[in-house]
């Protein structure tokens, strides 16, 4: 059903399958557009339109009195039902359980159904008026799987009911939020997502805090903010929002409109200044919690953003050489993430998203946080802090980081990360393969099956990396593992790394080493198959074949 918009567009009724009111119809146009349907013979009975703006309402009584018991009446207004409509139409129209129909003002767009002998209003009525400065209401358009016996409801019904007056606020108050704020968007209720797998019922994962620590682009929240509230079982009371008080208004009616909890911090020169108060304030506000997830500004999370962290959050918890869950791998780029079921340990702190176990903290960043963290998370904190701790990282990342606009003094090193094409896990039910292998010492015996079952990739062609050519060729296998071995005159030489890095399409950006190092090794998946490049300081590099050479600087 479709009310028309403005007095252009005309509208529509299609009732299983017919379409008895229609743009290319007769019985259509201004006024009340009308459909009488036959619940038992599943049949429409007669369809018309009456001018309730250029003529009085008698014909319509006619048409209403003559509905016979049972008979279901649907009907749309167009451009203006209000001018002529005399109120004897109206009590008929609410006898049919149209019960706004006494509300009905200049150029109303009214939708309703009803039924002859219904007792009480019709759950299936909406009004749109006009709004202060606007020549149209906004047009009205649903769809139903109708009982042949409608249920009525007590009560009369609201012109305002089903609308979010909350939103309609926000958003007549403060502009940029595209299609928050849109018509058919706007009166989207705002709830939390109820628990789809019952698996996730009682879930620890559920009681540990989220802290999202916005920046100054407000609409990029809202966006962090939707998908988080889409999260199956999100607990809204364990979600702050830790912010700078210079957005105090405008940012606090936003959260609000979400249900979710916030909190003003002092102002911040930049933006690492206000995510470490935020780290601080985040144990404080939530003593008891023995873990804390941490979103960065201009994030979206996958639809399986809790199920990923409550999947590895057992491993994690026994294991204490782990320091954090990453939500997002440096290296998440296409061709080169495509697996949403493994994940590996790293040296590196990719930051962004991210579980923190508390002890970590309190250990190893609490006292140093302002040398550790006074950068950016995706400058590594962890190297900062020269601690020997690893993260778990999915290959297929679980947050989105939208594409960076600026001119920022690392704007080079932002686009790198963020404005070159990234995956990011679509799959809502994803299920992650041996977590438990993700334990320190399960972990490497993982690794060795891996190798000793692995292949050498052909590497006479690497040069054609400084061409712009990848230089190696991935053999058309499914979840095979490949090998490249390379040279290093010590751990802290990647130069041999940072050319294999670039010839994949990993991270590689000038100055900064390649990211995503377990014990000189670096993994990630290419064309559905596993490759490993390790380098000669590598324990791994025991795995390679004698009649394999080792990519050197020579032939670089």
């Amino acid at each position: 059903m479709f009310t028309g918009k403005d007095n252009k567009v005309k509208p529509i009724i299609c009732v299983n399958g017919e379409s008895p009111i229609s743009p290319d119809k007769a019985a259509v146009g201004r006024g009340f557009n009308l459909v009488i349907f036959d619940p038992q013979k599943k049949q429409v009975v007669k369809a018309e339109h009456f001018d309730t703006y250029a003529e009085d309402s008698s014909m319509m009584e006619i048409f209403l009195d003559s509905i016979e018991a049972d008979q279901i009446l649907l009907g749309v207004t167009f451009d203006d039902a209000s001018r002529s409509l005399k109120s004897f139409a109206k009590k008929l129209l609410e006898e049919l359980g149209a019960s706004m129909a006494q509300d009905i003002t200049l150029r109303a767009a009214y939708m309703f159904i009803g039924q002859k002998g219904i007792k009480g209003r019709s759950p299936y009525e909406k009004m749109e008026g006009l709004s202060p400065g606007v020549s149209w209401p906004q047009p009205i358009e649903n769809h139903f799987c109708l009982p042949l016996k409608i249920k009525g409801k007590q009560g009369k019904g609201n012109i305002n009911e089903g609308k979010n007056e909350l939103r309609r606020a926000f958003c007549k108050k403060y502009d940029g939020y595209s299609d928050f704020c849109d018509a058919e968007n706007i009166d989207n209720p705002l709830k939390a997502s109820q628990i789809v797998d019952d698996n996730m019922h009682g879930d620890d994962i559920l009681t540990v805090p989220i802290i999202v620590v916005p920046g100054m682009i407000l609409n990029n929240l809202r966006l962090t903010l939707e998908t988080l509230l889409l999260q199956p079982g999100i607990q809204v009371d364990h979600v702050m929002v830790m912010y700078d008080e210079k957005f105090s208004e405008e940012l606090s009616n936003l959260v609000k409109l979400f249900g979710f909890q916030f909190k003003s911090l002092k102002s911040s020169r930049r933006y690492s200044d206000q995510f470490v108060k935020a780290m601080q304030e985040a144990w404080i506000s939530f003593p008891k919690a023995e873990n804390i997830i941490f979103l960065e500004e201009d994030l979206l999370v996958s639809s399986d953003f809790l199920s990923y962290f409550a999947q590895l959050l057992p491993t994690f918890e026994k294991d204490t050489s782990l320091s954090a869950i990453s939500a997002w791998n440096y290296n998440g780029y296409k061709y080169v993430s495509d697996n949403s079921s493994l994940v590996y340990r790293v040296e590196n702190f990719p930051g962004m998203g991210f579980l923190l176990k508390k002890s970590f903290y309190f250990t190893h960043i609490k006292r140093v946080l302002h040398t550790c963290c006074n950068k950016r998370s995706y400058y590594d904190w962890q190297d900062v802090m020269k601690v020997s701790m690893e993260v778990l990282v999915p290959d297929t990342s679980r947050v989105f980081h939208q594409q960076y606009e600026g001119m920022h003094k690392d704007a080079g090193l932002m686009k790198e990360l963020f404005n070159k094409d990234r995956i990011t896990n679509l799959d809502s039910k994803a299920k992650l393969l041996d977590v438990d292998s993700l334990e320190k010492s399960k972990y490497e015996e993982h690794l060795e099956a891996l190798l000793k079952s692995s292949k050498s990739l052909d590497t006479s062609r690497v040069g054609d990396c400084a061409k712009d050519k990848i230089g190696f060729t991935v053999p058309n296998t499914i979840w095979k593992s490949y090998t490249i071995y390379y040279s290093q005159s010590s751990t802290e030489d990647h130069s041999v790394l940072t050319l294999l890095a670039r010839c994949f399409g990993l991270f590689s950006f000038e100055g900064e080493t390649p990211k995503g190092l377990h014990k000189e090794l670096l993994r990630f998946t290419y064309n559905k198959n596993h490759v490993f490049l390790i380098g000669s300081k590598s324990p791994y590099f025991k795995y390679k074949p004698s009649s394999v050479q080792e990519i050197g600087v020579s032939n670089r």
